[in-house]
């Protein structure tokens, strides 16, 4: 009689996410890749309804005033290093206009008046010349033609306006796009059981 041979078991393997199974058990191996795939995808599509509908909540809130306010309370000036004044220098030089609604902003009670030495802009607010230079003695002292007069609450909409279709519809293909990817995990999912 022959001894019976002891029958070694092989861990199964991780499994990689280069596109291919390897191993004893790759049926088991590609299933749970498949699942792990359909579980980031619905991460990601759970994500984005969520934010999309924290942002139709909060749409009604983000008015001009809460613009003027949040400016006056928190925005130093050029040389604020959070990002609450970076955002708002990078957004009043690339729309080029000033304040919420408008240089008045900083006239009142507001904390960069408070900061700016008598200055009553920031340097964010003054037109470049040709050749990208800013005549700030000028634009501080408010001459026409030397700083930006409309406010970013309105330049901003008009650019949000302009390109909210746009947005939309690669939202939309992007979704659409996750949905198949999870039907097709599914399916591939049905036909290996």
């Amino acid at each position: 009689m022959r001894p019976k041979r002891k029958r070694l078991r092989r861990k199964r393997p991780i499994p990689n996410y280069g596109g291919t199974a390897c191993g004893d058990d790759d049926q088991w191996q590609l299933g749970t890749m498949i699942k792990q795939f359909f579980v980031l995808v619905l991460f990601f599509f759970v994500v984005e309804v969520v934010a999309t509908v924290v942002m139709l909540i909060l749409k009604g809130r983000l008015t001009e005033e809460f613009f003027r306010n949040q400016l006056r309370r928190r925005y130093v000036g050029d040389n604020g290093t959070d990002i609450f004044n970076r955002a708002w220098n990078t957004i009043m030089a690339t729309l080029q206009c000033c304040g919420a609604s408008g240089p008045a902003d900083f006239a009142h009670d507001s904390r960069f008046l408070r900061t700016a030495g008598g200055r009553l802009v920031p340097n964010a607010c003054c037109t470049q010349l040709s050749g990208g230079a800013i005549n700030t003695a000028r634009c501080l002292r408010l001459e026409p033609g030397f700083f930006h007069r409309q406010g970013c609450y309105i330049a901003l909409g008009k650019t949000l306006r302009a390109s909210q279709s746009l947005v939309g519809g690669v939202g939309a293909a992007i979704l659409t796009t996750e949905v198949l990817a999870m039907a097709s995990a599914m399916c591939l999912l049905h036909g290996m059981n």
